[in-house]
């Protein structure tokens, strides 16, 4: 079966989560029209860190999501990670030609958003974990 952006309307939402010392904020529109479309952003303090653009769009073969990152000042090459496997309720994106984001798994479980982004950085494996929580 082809995963579709309609099977993954559990992502939805405006997400916060406290991390590395300031509030990170990921906000995901619903399926309509076959895509869902978000824009994540950390503050600390007050100041914008890091901002990202994000999308996840049928592919030709399945569903990819596309992220597209910056800096306060700089923007970075898009990022595009295939949807690798899926659940009701889980879905892992993956290209493993990037050193980071390697992976990137979304569960839900039941009024949390979990988000973990694996990959290398600065040469070492590297885990983090985005217990996301409904604000709107």
């Amino acid at each position: 079966m082809i995963p579709t952006a309609e099977g993954l309307a559990w992502m939805s939402g405006a997400w916060r989560c406290q991390i590395w010392g300031g509030i990170f904020e990921e906000v995901w529109s619903s399926p309509l029209g076959g895509m869902l479309a978000g824009a994540g952003k950390h503050v600390v303090n007050g100041e914008l860190r890091f901002l990202e653009f994000l999308s996840v769009q049928p592919d030709g073969e399945g569903l990819t999501m596309t992220i597209r990152p910056s800096t306060p000042g700089k923007y970075e090459e898009p990022l595009n990670l295939p949807l690798v496997n899926f659940t009701a309720l889980e879905a892992v994106f993956e290209n493993a030609s990037y050193e980071f984001p390697r992976t990137i798994t979304y569960r839900r479980i039941g009024d949390a958003l979990l988000a973990t982004v694996e990959g290398i950085q600065k040469g070492q494996e590297v885990s983090y974990q985005f217990d996301y929580r409904n604000f709107s």
